[in-house]
């Protein structure tokens, strides 16, 4: 790090989160209905350094916002609707004078947005606040990223999923599509998801790749 001598980084970070599962509620033709939700704070910590003489930057403190419907078509068929929401609750880069157009010699000078060198607490506030930010309000609209899926399930033991996320060019531009599949026998789960980008300019290490995982329900074996 430019000649510094670097170091371990510590810190101490939480999790706030809370979910909500509303009753099933009839449909037509004996269909059932459900809303679900959920919203989670992550990372919310003090500052991490690298270096004795560096500066301390923000963790990646997060909120994220979901909501779903469940739609139980009969006793073997369900479909499920989920999006969510993401942002980053860390202050914008303020825009500086780095070529020093005024010629004051003050090349750190903020000409738009507002000082990052904040704490923790003014800095999850600031990311908020479109003043602070060098495209004001939208900017701030563009710092949301957002995910949108559907899940079929076939008597609880085969699931069809599909989704896409979206980024804002300006702020990353993660765009994929995914789909994949599950299946439930037993006590035992295994579940396949396949990604590739919606922009073929925007590669990922993780693209055109096969990911797969397994579970074990312990409620089965508690029966």
């Amino acid at each position: 790090m430019g000649g510094q001598l670097t170091k371990v980084g510590q810190t101490v970070a939480t999790d706030v989160s809370m979910f909500y599962q509303g009753d099933e509620f009839s449909m037509p033709d004996g269909q059932r209905g459900q809303w679900v939700g959920g919203l989670t704070l992550s990372n919310i910590g003090a500052k991490i350094r690298y270096s004795e003489s560096g500066a301390a930057d923000f963790i990646p403190t997060n909120m994220r916002g979901g909501a779903g419907f469940n739609w139980t078509l009969d006793k073997y068929n369900r479909v499920s609707f989920l999006t969510d929401v993401n942002k980053l609750l860390v202050p914008t880069q303020p825009t500086r004078d780095l070529l020093d157009a005024d010629n004051d010699g003050d090349r750190s000078e903020i000409i738009a947005g507002k000082d990052d060198n904040v704490g923790t607490i003014q800095g999850i506030i600031q990311s908020w606040d479109p003043s602070a930010k060098p495209d004001g309000f939208r900017e701030l609209m563009r710092e949301f990223m957002v995910n949108v899926g559907t899940e079929y399930w076939y008597n609880e033991q085969f699931a069809v999923r599909a989704g896409y996320q979206h980024e804002d060019v300006t702020k990353g531009n993660r765009r994929f599509f995914t789909m994949g599949f599950g299946i439930r026998y037993n006590l035992i789960g295994l579940d396949f998801a396949y990604l590739f980008p919606a922009d073929q300019t925007v590669r990922s290490p993780l693209e055109n790749t096969i990911r797969f995982s397994a579970l074990v329900d312990l409620n089965q074996i508690m029966k």
